[in-house]
């Protein structure tokens, strides 16, 4: 359970109606906040892609920003000293906070920004290390239909990332989650 310090500093990001790609980030490492920045510009050119008609470029650049900022709040929590549980945890543990804490909408454009943002990132990043949890992740929600095609375009089904993330969130913790790096390591995301 979450300190209730940390549950308003979570309310505080979530309820900030203005951002800016100037964020306030202290806890990511500066390689991977730049990388996340750079790719929001170029999230447009992947909305083209969805299927949902409703998903307007500034209402995913903002929840873009949003999970860059939720990132770095659960890098300040993570406690683990290896990178690549670190970086898993870090966005896992987003998305099942998260979805007990907002409406069913903003956690749709949560997930619509993160699947975006991460496919951006990895589209130009591929071999970062800080990316492995978008590779995981992403992987993962992809591989169990989180991800599918759409008559016009692609789907994203929501309402699967909080119980992949609780399952990749038990593997990290079993220590058991080095197949998934494995799987996902050369994985090429070029389906948006």
């Amino acid at each position: 359970m979450l300190e209730n310090s940390t549950l308003k500093k979570i309310d505080l990001i979530l309820n900030l109606n203005s951002y800016k790609t100037n964020l306030n980030l202290d806890y990511i490492p500066k390689e991977e906040a730049e990388m996340f920045l750079s790719a929001v510009t170029e999230i447009k050119n992947y909305l083209l892609n969805l299927e949902n008609p409703k998903t307007n470029f500034d209402e995913i650049k903002k929840w873009s920003l949003i999970y860059i900022a939720l990132h770095d709040l659960f890098h300040s929590l993570n406690k683990e000293n290896d990178l690549t549980k670190t970086e898993i945890l870090s966005t896992t543990n987003i998305f099942e906070v998260i979805n007990e804490h907002v409406f069913p909408v903003k956690f749709q454009l949560l997930v619509t920004a993160y699947c975006v943002l991460g496919i951006s990132c990895l589209k130009k990043h591929h071999s970062s290390e800080y990316l492995i949890s978008e590779k995981v992740v992403l992987g993962e929600f992809n591989a169990l239909g989180g991800i599918k095609k759409g008559r016009w375009g692609l789907i994203i089904d929501h309402q699967l990332m909080p119980q992949i993330a609780t399952n990749i969130t038990l593997k990290v913790k079993k220590d058991t989650h080095h197949f998934l790096v494995k799987k996902y390591k050369n994985f090429i995301f070029d389906f948006l």
